[in-house]
């Protein structure tokens, strides 16, 4: 009698049983199993994510074949997750990781190398240094210079006394500003010396803003002195004479101004040697010696000869 093999019947079961509605066959799922008895034993599920993966895509499939299937079981599916982007939907991730998804860019993808990264580069360099070279080029301090064209002082309110002058100048001054930004003159101050002897000094504590690149002219007033007490009272007699070349004399001015700007305080000084009056002149007085005019005397022909002889015989006496 031949015997009949009844595990070829349960593998053709097992066959049929991983068909789907379709008709078609599911391969993955077919796996040849242990044969028990003349019974076919299925072997284990590996892996229940795998299969509720199919079931998705089991579903997903009917879908879009315009089938009435039920989206509840889509829907359980899903639950506390979402479709995975890069698994061409045949997966899910959890919610709570779909924020930390890197994005993986290929080597040789032209947004690794973009073009022009040189001239961009050099380009703002470029644009760097030459917005620091200006800022520095006008933002540099520069000096503020003092000139003055040293004018001949006259003497105002003058009062002559026994051994007392007294007398009042004013004194001009240019302030000069060489910076690209305005600077403020806080004060003026000028010194007065008379033979090495200081005399006065006087303020100007007007405030005076010199604007860029310019020139303000500002002035100091001195009230000069002459007595007993600086040992100057013989200075009435000059002052006191008819002849106007006497009231003149050279002083010294020593002039201090105080500046400030950005934030920053400085001072410059400046020298001069002047030529004051203290006399009522209306104009300076130069005394110049005068030529004595030259006499030229003609001689007769006779008084030549007599003076030639005169001489003669004196030579001949010295002999």
């Amino acid at each position: 009698m031949m015997r009949i093999d009844r595990s070829n019947d349960s593998d053709h079961d097992k066959l049929v049983n991983d068909t789907d509605d379709s008709g078609e066959y599911s391969g993955d799922s077919y796996r040849p199993g242990a044969v028990t008895n003349g019974h076919h034993v299925p072997p284990p599920r590996e892996n229940d994510n795998i299969r509720s993966t199919n079931e998705l895509i089991l579903n997903s499939s009917r879908v879009s074949d315009g089938r009435d299937i039920d989206t509840n079981t889509y829907t359980e599916l899903l639950r506390g997750s979402v479709p995975c982007p890069t698994c061409r939907g045949n997966g899910s991730i959890p919610k709570e990781q779909e924020g930390q998804l890197v994005a993986l860019i290929p080597l040789k993808d032209k947004r690794l190398k973009p073009r022009r990264t040189y001239l961009y580069v050099c380009l703002a360099v470029f644009l760097c240094l030459t917005a620091a070279g200006l800022l520095l080029f006008f933002m540099f301090p520069r000096n503020v210079t003092l000139e003055s064209n040293k004018p001949f002082l006259y003497p105002q309110n003058l009062s002559i006394s026994v051994q007392n002058v007294h007398f009042i100048i004013t004194n001009p001054i240019n302030i000069t500003n060489q910076n690209y930004f305005p600077v403020k003159v806080n004060s003026v101050e000028m010194s007065v010396l008379f033979r090495t002897k200081v005399i006065t000094t006087s303020y100007n504590k007007n405030t005076t803003t010199v604007p860029i690149r310019d020139t303000v002219s500002s002035s100091v007033n001195a009230k000069l002195k002459f007595n007993e007490l600086n040992e100057f009272g013989y200075m009435a007699i000059l002052c006191n004479d008819s002849n106007a070349w006497f009231h003149e004399f050279v002083m010294v001015f020593d002039f201090t101004v105080s500046y400030s700007y950005l934030g920053h305080t400085e001072m410059t000084s400046l020298t001069t040697y002047q030529s004051v009056s203290c006399g009522n002149d209306t104009a300076p007085v130069i005394s110049t010696p005068k030529p004595h005019p030259l006499i030229t005397t003609e001689l007769t022909s006779t008084e030549a000869a007599t003076t030639e002889k005169t001489t003669k015989s004196l030579t001949n006496v010295g002999r």
